[in-house]
């Protein structure tokens, strides 16, 4: 009887609400500012670069995702569980409902929160972090759970190859996990884009299943094969008319993603901007276009074309654009807020630059390096694009005359 009354699954609305937390702006030009007390991140413009996380008290409830029909994402996320339940045995732990069937019978794993008992609202006031296990598209999907409002902070581990949103391999997983109940990590504010769609007379219509986008916006002209027409307005004034196989609005950290597959520029993710990027655009001249954060962009089929293109929202392809309605896109108040490694900053110089790295230190591989947490991604964009990387002929046989033999 004990042990099947173990088994029932508790509700989550039954547990405590979320505690809050401190943010400070890291950093040798923010030593001044202060400390902020709040229950979540937002973002507004100019609010940029790495802030250190510190708990009002301790956290108590965790969300975990892990990659779906992945073994080794599984196994990962049950020796996570173990760590967290021995060794902040208070802390109550959230799973997808599907997840916490596969732990309790592969696992052995009972007494687990599941998400789809609560809807968005729910979620948004218990989630203290959450921690993510597989690859990028987990992290994408973890905040796709808050598609209207505040993400928690977000834990990713890598369970494979590192990517761009993961800064922590699974294997040090006691020591981050343990990190972030210290409040000795940081984090970065991932900026996300706000997207509603409008009818001819600027009325809000609601098709879109999410609103709030990490990586990007994506017109295109899908199974079609004629080119989208689509006009691009800026702060409601006209930029131009994109002729194109494809359209794409992106974030800073959606810079590495499809734009950079298109052309598009490189943004690390502390610049706060908004990028636009044509997909094999008719005209030469067409080329990538950032905007500051705080612009507004409007896009609508043209009434010249010859057929209607789909929307996708971080590679989710959720609808065709209809004659005269419009997509509207603009930074989101809710980022993804990404923790990283502890930031190593000078506590004596406010005007301090970093010091160049010796031989020594240029030798060490990727996953041993510390620096400037932020700055993560100056070692991915070499680890994981070979940025500028020279093209190396393969060596021939010199050749020095005669006859073959």
């Amino acid at each position: 009887m004990f042990r099947s009354l173990n088994r029932l699954k508790p509700a989550l609305e039954f547990l405590p609400n979320k505690v809050d937390f401190e943010l400070r702006p890291l950093g040798r030009l923010n030593k001044e500012a202060g400390s902020k007390r709040v229950p979540h991140v937002t973002q507004s413009v100019g609010s940029i670069g790495n802030h250190s996380l510190k708990w009002i008290s301790q956290p108590r409830n965790i969300l975990l995702v892990k990659k779906s029909h992945s073994e080794s994402s599984s196994n990962a996320m049950h020796h996570v569980i173990n760590h967290i339940r021995s060794k902040f045995s208070d802390t109550n732990i959230i799973v997808e409902d599907g997840v916490s069937r596969e732990l309790a019978a592969v696992h052995g794993i009972h007494g687990l929160y599941t998400a789809s008992q609560a809807n968005e609202s729910t979620l948004l006031s218990k989630v203290d972090f959450a921690i993510t296990l597989g690859g990028d598209g987990t992290a994408l999907h973890t905040a796709s759970l808050f598609p209207t409002g505040p993400v928690p902070p977000v834990l990713s581990f890598s369970t494979g190859t590192l990517g761009f949103l993961l800064p922590f391999h699974v294997n040090t997983y006691k020591s981050a996990i343990d990190d972030v109940f210290n409040s000795t990590v940081s984090v970065i504010k991932r900026m996300r884009l706000m997207c509603t769609l409008h009818d001819a007379s600027g009325r809000l219509i609601d098709d879109l299943d999410v609103s709030h986008v990490l990586n990007e916006v994506a017109l295109h002209r899908g199974r079609y094969p004629h080119l989208v027409q689509i006009e691009i307005y800026v702060d409601g004034m006209p930029l131009t008319e994109a002729v194109a196989d494809g359209l794409i609005v992106s974030t800073p950290t959606g810079s590495s993603a499809y734009s950079l597959s298109a052309g598009g520029p490189l943004v690390h993710p502390c610049v706060q901007s908004i990028v636009l990027t044509p997909i094999c655009p008719r005209s030469l001249s067409f080329r990538p276009v950032i905007l500051p954060s705080d612009s507004t962009v409007q896009l609508r089929m043209s009434s010249k074309a010859r057929s209607k293109p789909d929307v996708s929202l971080d590679g989710r392809e959720v609808m065709q654009l209809e004659n005269d309605n419009y997509i509207q896109i603009a930074m989101s108040p809710f980022p993804l807020p990404s923790i990283n490694r502890a930031a190593q900053y000078d506590p004596e110089s406010r005007t301090s630059t970093p010091r160049l790295p010796s031989e020594k230190q240029l030798a060490q591989s990727a996953l041993d390096r510390l620096g400037r947490a932020q700055d993560d991604w100056v070692r991915d964009i070499n680890d994981l694009l070979n940025f500028n990387s020279r093209f190396e002929s393969k060596g021939h046989e010199i050749y020095h005359g005669g006859q073959d033999d």
